[in-house]
C-alpha cells in the first residue's frame, strides 16, 4: 500500500488526504443529536463551516469547540474574503473583537443571509448587548449572535444547534418589534431627534419614547450606548436591504442624503 501525503486541517480532527478520501477517521461527536448522523455519513455529508477573524486564540478555542461535532471541513480566514472565495459552506462563524483589524461586519454579515439564506451563521463579538444573544431576541433568522465572553457550554450548544438544525425558511428579520416600533428605531437610525420622529409620524412624544422604551425591552437593551450598536446596525442593514427604508418618511430620507 503505497503512502499518502496526509493533511492535518483543523487542529487534529479532520484529515484529508490529497485524492479527497478519508485517511483518518474523525471522531464520533459527543451530542446526541448528531450522533446518528454521524455514524451513517460519508465524506460528502461532512459539514462545511468557515470562520472568519483574526484572534489566533479565539480560532483555536473555537477548533476545540468544533473536534466533538463530527465531520468537519474547515476553513479559516483572517480577513474578509471575496464573494468567489468563500465556496459552500454550510455555517460560518464570524469572530468581531474590538481591537482586531476587520472592518464593520454587519453589512457583510447580512448580504451573506440575503445572497445565501441557505448558510447558517454564528456571530461571536465583545460589540453585542447580552441581550440580542438569547435566541428569542435575536432580530434575524439564520443568524445566531453570541457574546465574545459566553461560557464555553453555551457556545457549544449553539454551535451544535447550527450544525444539526435546519436553514432558516423565514424571512431576515424576526418579527420581535411592532411596525410602530421599528418605524421609530429606522428614523432614529436615520438621524431623527425624538421631537421630529413626533412630527414626522405624527404622534405625540410620549408615544415616542415609549415606542423607543418597549423596542427596548423586547430587544434587551439595558441602555443607550446598546441602543446606538442597534441604530448602527440598522444603517448598515438598510444599505443592503433597500426596502428597510419604507420605514423612513422621504423627508428623512432626503435630509439624510
Amino acid at each position: 500500500m503505497r503512502n499518502r501525503k496526509v493533511t492535518d486541517l483543523s487542529s487534529g480532527f479532520l484529515y484529508e488526504s490529497l485524492s479527497g478520501s478519508v485517511a483518518k477517521q474523525a471522531p464520533e461527536p459527543e451530542d446526541a443529536a448528531l450522533q446518528s448522523s454521524f455514524r451513517q455519513s460519508k465524506w460528502a455529508d461532512w459539514k462545511n463551516v468557515t470562520i472568519v477573524g483574526t484572534d489566533s486564540w479565539a480560532i483555536t478555542g473555537l477548533r476545540h469547540l468544533l473536534a466533538p461535532c463530527g465531520g468537519i471541513r474547515l476553513k479559516v480566514f483572517n480577513h474578509l474574503p471575496e464573494r468567489d472565495a468563500w465556496g459552500e459552506p454550510d455555517v460560518v462563524i464570524w469572530v468581531r473583537e474590538r481591537f482586531d483589524t476587520l472592518p464593520e461586519l454587519a453589512a457583510e454579515i447580512l448580504q451573506l443571509r440575503r445572497l445565501h439564506p441557505k448558510i447558517k451563521q454564528l456571530v461571536i463579538s465583545d460589540f453585542l448587548p447580552p441581550g440580542l444573544t438569547f435566541p428569542h431576541k435575536s432580530p434575524f433568522n439564520g443568524i445566531t449572535l453570541a457574546q465574545a465572553k459566553e461560557s464555553i457550554e453555551l457556545l457549544r450548544k449553539k454551535i451544535v444547534a447550527l450544525l444539526s438544525g435546519k436553514s432558516a425558511k423565514e424571512g431576515m428579520v424576526r418579527e420581535i418589534l411592532t411596525p410602530g416600533q421599528w418605524r421609530v428605531l429606522c428614523m432614529m437610525a436615520n438621524g431623527a431627534n425624538t421631537r421630529q420622529v413626533a412630527t414626522l409620524s405624527n404622534i405625540s412624544i410620549k408615544t415616542v419614547l415609549t415606542q423607543r422604551g418597549h423596542a427596548m425591552l423586547r430587544l434587551g437593551l439595558r441602555n443607550r450606548v446598546e441602543l446606538a450598536f442597534v441604530l448602527r446596525g440598522i444603517v448598515q442593514m438598510q444599505q443592503v436591504v433597500p426596502a428597510v427604508l419604507r420605514s423612513v418618511p422621504p423627508a428623512l430620507r432626503t435630509s439624510r442624503a
